[in-house]
């Protein structure tokens, strides 16, 4: 989250303000030698291990591109990702049913769309980077998404949003505003700044209301053969 990003950064700031008052210079001098010494030490060490010491326990084969052209049997696929395309295609539906076809029973669908109901949205209005006209051709909320999942022959599973993207929404919207009305100056450090805010608000009103952010995250699982539809 950005939120703990920020917060990260700020408490890494503040260890070394701390430290530079406890140690002597020489001393925090040594100490912040040794620290960036480390550093770049991982960065060579970290890929001669990856070398030397491959990951060989999860071996994956991952087809990448459309699922139009890539004529795949049914039940193929234990996961397929439809990461920013739905918004895309002009028959959101149609994709969906595609994607369940080609799903194993117990397969998963992720799913990462703009979310209609963003309070980005309800801010900038039809200023909103989320809607882009002409290439997004659909734009769903979490609710509406969940439907059409549904109507595709899937489970739903853990709906929620993401405010990984807000802080670009939030600049280009701001973008996208000065032009309507004709203002040729870009965002200054002023919106730069609110967009951190306005981040961290999304951040933190997620716990409260989880379908507030900009960006929709949906999972959903092809139901087994065996499984009954009452627990569907």
């Amino acid at each position: 989250m950005t939120l703990v990003g920020i917060c990260t950064a700020i408490l890494t700031q503040e260890d070394k303000i701390v430290l530079s008052r406890l140690l002597p210079l020489d001393a925090f001098g040594y100490y912040t030698l040794a620290a960036t010494l480390a550093a770049g030490l991982m960065l060579i060490v970290g890929p001669i291990v990856n070398l030397a010491f491959p990951r060989t326990n999860h071996t994956l084969t991952v087809v990448t591109g459309g699922i139009e052209e890539g004529g795949f049997a049914d039940d193929l696929f234990d996961a397929v990702s439809v990461f920013h395309v739905i918004e895309h295609v002009h028959d959101p539906a149609a994709l969906l049913r595609k994607c369940a076809r080609v799903l194993r029973p117990g397969g998963l669908l992720v799913i990462t769309t703009p979310n209609l109901h963003s309070l980005g949205h309800r801010w900038f209005r039809e200023n909103w980077r989320g809607l882009e006209p002409p290439r997004h051709l659909h734009i769903f909320s979490s609710l509406a998404l969940m439907e059409l999942v549904t109507r595709a022959g899937l489970v739903a599973r853990n709906p929620r949003t993401t405010a990984r993207m807000t802080r670009g929404i939030w600049w280009h919207s701001q973008e996208i505003k000065h032009q309507n009305r004709g203002n040729v100056r870009s965002p200054g450090s002023s919106d730069y700044a609110a967009g951190f805010f306005f981040t961290a608000v999304e951040d933190i009103g997620r716990f409260f209301s989880p379908f507030i952010a900009e960006e929709t995250v949906l999972m959903a699982s092809k139901p087994c053969a065996t499984q009954p539809a009452a627990a569907r």
